[in-house]
């Protein structure tokens, strides 16, 4: 029975040094963030499993062993103690999720509500795409938002939608409606939770560090397969004039990104070509 509690346990300690040491490094990274986003949580999902299952290994062994009389005792007492333990932390765990999710709510919810002020008081046109609502508004600022505050909903400036052509925002939108259908807004704030929870561990602030990146790169990828590498590319592209200096060089590294995919694909169909041609002069 000790077993039993100890290998979810020695699972749930690999997972946690592991996890971060093959998830935060490797271009296979930049290549798959949806496979990438996909690991971590797989990760974070195991490990909570394992954890669980330790610790329930460790209460039953507690209820049976005292319904029975043995000459051992060191076992049974360490399992004990593991259990009690065990169930004290989780309840401390789950008080300081509550105590932590509060402020990240309270944030959501205020910015939420701007949005949907600023929504109703300047919106001088809008579209549905594919059931999502944009709203394009008054405003200065060259951005372009998604929110859940009201619906899901797509908030566009003035400035961004008079600066991009009709194919560069299309991109824009794909790439806004990708982080709603997808749910990375959840899955930034299971980061973001994750490390208020625990600030110490290695593996939770590797994971809060790359999920913004490995979000937008996924958005990234769904407006290339909606819209074409190339398209999506150039109005990356065209976002760099128009952001702030510490957010230009990431969108221009994105964009670099898809048109070296996008060289790389060229490549291939034309090796395809030529493959074909010489079969049939052959």
């Amino acid at each position: 029975m000790i077993l039993a509690v100890l290998a979810p346990l020695l699972l749930a300690i690999a997972v946690i040094v592991l996890a971060p040491l093959l998830l935060s490094h490797g271009s296979w990274r930049i290549a798959r963030p949806r496979l990438a986003l996909r690991a971590w949580l797989a990760a974070i999902i195991l490990g909570a499993i394992a954890l669980v299952a330790s610790l329930a290994s460790a209460l039953v062994e507690i209820l049976s062993s005292a319904s029975r009389q043995t000459g051992e005792w060191l076992g049974p007492v360490a399992i004990t103690i593991f259990g009690w333990v065990g169930l004290a932390a989780v309840g401390g765990l789950v008080a300081l999720a509550l105590a932590r999710y509060e402020p990240i709510s309270a944030a959501e919810r205020r910015t939420a509500l701007q949005v949907l002020l600023l929504s109703a008081s300047s919106t001088y046109r809008r579209e549905s795409l594919r059931g999502v609502d944009v709203s394009f508004i008054e405003s200065d600022a060259a951005a372009a938002v998604s929110t859940r505050g009201c619906g899901r909903q797509i908030i566009v400036s003035r400035r961004l939608d008079d600066a991009l052509k009709p194919a560069q925002l299309r991109a824009v939108l794909e790439h806004e409606t990708a982080h709603l259908r997808k749910g990375h807004d959840r899955i930034v704030r299971l980061a973001q939770l994750n490390l208020a929870c625990f600030p110490v561990l290695l593996g939770a602030r590797s994971f809060e560090q790359n999920v913004h990146l490995l979000v937008e790169l996924a958005a990234d990828d769904n407006a290339a397969r909606r819209c074409g590498i190339e398209a999506t590319a150039d109005a990356l592209q065209a976002l760099t004039a128009l952001t702030s200096e510490e957010s230009e060089e990431s969108v221009a590294l994105r964009a670099l990104r898809l048109l070296r995919r996008a060289e790389r694909v060229a490549g291939r169909a034309a090796t395809r070509r030529a493959a074909v041609a010489r079969r049939a002069s052959a």
